[in-house]
């Protein structure tokens, strides 16, 4: 009965929140912003990616669509908001409303219709969803392989293998006209590289410099405007522990920075050469984050720590340098985000974030999250922070 009770109470709340957020719609010209707006998603424990890129945040007849999908990432222009659930991998044209499903045999099947959903594959466990800067390609990690979908010509074929490898069969071919009779359509997509062993555990793209960390290695890939091709040059880096990465651009050219327990690494690449620039005690993977100008950059420790990073150019080659940050967090640091031109860092770690002002000093505790917060993006003046209690929070920073 109890049970019973509080998923009546929660539906209810679900219910109330959707009429707020409509109203939000109409008076905020679909600008899903106030001083604190609660969604109730059903998030997994995996972790969620929002990426304020776009116009707007999310308009109110695609979130209905999504609240009842267990999403691990998504990725958001101001043309396109892709999305990755536990099982398949969702585009959505916004300015159409038509869905794209990605599935993970290397098909796009178009629905015109928002409210159908029809899962096709059952072995993606989690991915990742992420857009070039002129939103002409995607890519995506489905279970284990990278994919590149082109957004233009919404065609594509299998990098490094021969076509006659993958015919189909009538029965496919028969499946496809039947298909394609009923007004949908049908498209390939590339497969990046190699299909590893290890899963994919993070996925940068920056000025035409695709990222792909796994566990204990990197493969970094150089992008053509036109996409991967046969001849794209690839790069792959052996670590011996747990490595994170983050990839920005410094100055027009590409920075890649990596943990390795301890020890901090960054690879130039236009120099081809990986440095170590420090080792600091308890390093967290995946911690690393970078001001929008790549000047800044912050690391955070199993200590509660943050620490603060200023590159600098040294004749032809970047150098790091320790700055006299040194934020006390008082927990495992689990993200951080720059904002305000660097003046002001951003950590979120199990229940709280913290504001920390790196100008004039001191820190503030933004408080709202009641379980462990998985991430944080930056917008503007707007912070989107999501946890573990299933609910995304949109701040509005002043």
């Amino acid at each position: 009965g109890d049970r019973l009770h509080k998923q009546d109470t929660e539906l209810e709340h679900l219910q109330s929140t959707i009429l707020d957020l409509k109203k939000l719609a109409k008076s905020h010209n679909k600008v899903l912003v106030s001083k604190v707006d609660t969604l109730k998603l059903p998030l997994l424990k995996l972790g969620f990616d929002w990426c304020l890129r776009g116009t707007n945040i999310l308009n109110i007849k695609l979130l209905k669509t999504f609240l009842n999908i267990s999403c691990t990432a998504i990725s958001l222009t101001s043309s396109y908001i892709g999305v990755v659930s536990e099982t398949n991998g969702y585009l959505i044209d916004r300015n159409t409303d038509q869905i794209f499903l990605l599935s993970n045999n290397m098909r796009i099947e178009v629905f015109k219709d928002l409210g159908v959903r029809t899962p096709v594959c059952k072995d993606c466990k989690m991915g990742h969803v992420i857009f070039t800067e002129d939103n002409k390609f995607l890519y995506t990690v489905i279970d284990k392989t990278v994919k590149e979908w082109d957004l233009n010509k919404k065609k594509g074929k299998i990098i490094g293998e021969k076509e006659n490898k993958f015919s189909r069969n009538n029965y496919e071919e028969k499946r496809i006209k039947m298909y394609n009779e009923r007004g949908g359509n049908m498209y390939n997509g590339n497969i990046i590289g190699d299909v590893y062993k290890d899963s994919v555990r993070g996925l940068f793209y920056s000025k035409g410099v695709l990222l792909v960390v796994y566990p204990l290695f990197i493969v970094i890939y150089f992008i053509k405007e036109m996409g991967v091709g046969e001849d794209f040059k690839r790069i792959e880096y052996n670590f011996r522990e747990r490595v994170g990465c983050s990839c920005f651009v410094k100055e027009e050219r590409v920075v890649v920075l990596c943990t390795e327990g301890r020890k901090i690494y960054f690879y130039d690449i236009e120099n081809e050469s990986f440095k170590m620039c420090d080792i600091v005690l308890g390093v967290v993977p995946f911690r690393v984050s970078t001001d929008i100008k790549g000047t800044l950059i912050s690391v955070g420790n199993t200590e509660g720590q943050i620490l603060v990073y200023k590159m600098e150019k040294n004749e032809n080659n970047f150098v790091l340098k320790k700055t006299s940050f040194l934020l006390e967090y008082g927990d495992s640091v689990i993200g951080m985000c720059f904002y305000g031109d660097g003046k002001y860092l951003i950590g979120v770690g199990k229940a709280q974030c913290r504001v920390f002002d790196l100008v004039g000093g001191g820190s503030c505790l933004l408080k709202g999250h009641s379980d462990l917060i998985l991430g944080l993006d930056v917008c503007g003046k707007h912070l989107s922070t999501c946890g573990g209690d299933n609910r995304v929070r949109v701040w509005e920073l002043e």
